[in-house]
């Protein structure tokens, strides 16, 4: 794991939900933070793409934990989406046809100076401006 990484929604919603190879793969991820304390970070998106299924499911009792979940209990930076990291996603999509969730993540990983991007998404690029693609599964 590189000093300086971000990570896609999709690692987090398979940590907190999937109890399979994926899951297992995802919960390693953030255990290897707990030990190694990288600079880890993720989009506010995030969130928002996980709080989505908390109330479909009628899971508001668990908010306070998938928050602190998110933020690995203060060791990963929860990253609020700027102008700047807006005209980077453009960018992005014109350039890369991704998706506008993917293309915000993408453009907050470059913006922190990420080396690395974890996610599950092979529909990305395997690189993307510098930034290096580390699909898990």
């Amino acid at each position: 794991m590189g000093s300086i990484i971000a990570i896609d929604t999709n690692i987090f919603i398979y940590a907190l939900e999937d109890e399979g190879k994926l899951g297992d793969l995802s919960r390693r991820i953030f255990e290897s933070i707990k030990k190694e304390k990288p600079q880890v970070f993720t989009s506010v998106l995030t969130i928002e793409e996980i709080m989505v299924g908390v109330y479909k499911l009628g899971l508001e009792d668990k908010i306070t934990a998938y928050l602190e979940f998110i933020s690995g209990e203060g060791l990963i930076t929860v990253v609020e989406v700027t102008r700047q990291i807006a005209m980077l996603s453009a960018k992005i999509r014109a350039n890369y046809k991704v998706r506008t969730p993917d293309a915000i993540q993408l453009a907050t990983a470059i913006l922190s100076s990420a080396t690395e991007f974890i996610t599950h998404d092979r529909k990305l690029p395997k690189k993307i401006e510098g930034l290096s693609i580390k699909f898990i599964g």
